[in-house]
């Protein structure tokens, strides 16, 4: 059963580079949904759930560069009404939200899209760090995980794993979220956390997530008794 949890804000972001808008509660990401956490509208659009059968949390439209107006999609039109405050709307169907949202940003996407699209484009560069914390500064959550790994990549592991514990709070069937936990938390020392959460990543593996080297950072883990040494990995 889905609850309609319409009284809860929605943060808007409107990515012209990944096509897609999204409207969803804050403290919420897309990044490692799946399947039976979506309510699909049609092809190009469909509501989210937090979880399984859980409480609905916002929408998403994909293909936004070939929407001349809602208009074309009448399956936004009906159904749950939401608040979205950066819009000035209470009350506004999934149509009437993405006609705003698409008036309001033509052609460009918003500060979170853009700043998150920066840092992803400069990896490795050497203010990669500031690009990361400015981009979850803008309310992207999603830049907990890649400000996480960055952290974890210069060596400073007690700082990523607050990040990265909160990521894979946040996406829990994300098998690289658990991994790169497992990353932080083996080069903090800490072995049995390190297999605990590569197991999870494991776990969503074979759920039907991400490949991921967690099963190669627990052959070595438990292949030695020696100090741990922290593991370079690209996201």
């Amino acid at each position: 059963m889905v609850h309609l949890l319409t009284k809860i804000p929605l943060r808007l972001t409107v990515d012209r580079v990944g096509d897609h808008l999204l409207a969803v509660a804050f403290g919420h990401v897309v990044d490692g949904k799946r399947d039976d956490e979506h309510l699909r509208l049609s092809e190009a659009a469909a509501l989210l759930l937090a979880e399984p059968d859980g409480d609905l949390i916002g929408f998403v439209v994909d293909g936004i560069g070939e929407l001349d107006s809602a208009e074309q999609l009448p399956e936004l039109w009906e159904g749950p009404r939401f608040h979205v405050p950066e819009l000035g709307l209470r009350r506004a169907n999934a149509g009437e939200i993405t006609t705003a949202a698409l008036a309001a940003y033509p052609r460009d996407s918003t500060l979170d899209a853009t700043l998150f699209h920066r840092a992803v484009d400069n990896q490795g560069s050497r203010d990669i760090e500031r690009r990361w914390r400015t981009c979850l500064a803008a309310g992207e959550l999603k830049a907990h995980f890649g400000l996480g790994y960055t952290l974890c990549e210069l060596g400073r592991h007690r700082e990523a794993y607050a990040h990265l514990r909160y990521y894979a709070e946040l996406t829990p069937r994300n098998a690289w979220a658990w991994c790169w936990l497992g990353h932080a938390c083996r080069g903090m020392g800490d072995r049995a956390e390190a297999i605990s959460a590569y197991e999870q990543a494991l776990a969503m593996e074979r759920d039907g997530s991400f490949e991921t080297d967690a099963a190669a950072c627990i052959e070595e883990l438990q292949a030695t008794a020696q100090p741990l040494v922290p593991p370079t990995r690209e996201p």
